[in-house]
């Protein structure tokens, strides 16, 4: 879904990739035929088959994804400790 990139996801670096996992994960453990989903549609006979074929498009964009959102950490993180930094008194 095109949300992923957006609100989909929680923005951080590990979101995408523990949808990635938990993706791969449903995969092993579930046989399925069918699949409904929303705004696409009906899956029938070839739903795994399909839904393995979409996360292995969509691997690369949510690893993309993982690496945007922790540069995006890592500069909120840096941002968030600028008033730890020791500003010269006033005094001096």
């Amino acid at each position: 879904h095109p949300s992923m990139k957006s609100q989909g996801l929680y923005p951080t670096a590990e979101a995408p990739l523990q949808f990635i996992t938990w993706l791969e994960q449903l995969l092993l453990d579930w046989d399925f035929e069918h699949l409904a989903t929303a705004h696409k549609g009906v899956c029938f006979k070839d739903a795994k088959v399909k839904v393995s074929e979409l996360l292995e498009r969509s691997r690369k964009p949510l690893e993309q994804l993982a690496l945007k959102n922790q540069k995006k950490q890592q500069k909120l993180g840096l941002a968030s400790q600028a008033h730890l930094v020791c500003e010269p008194c006033a005094d001096d």
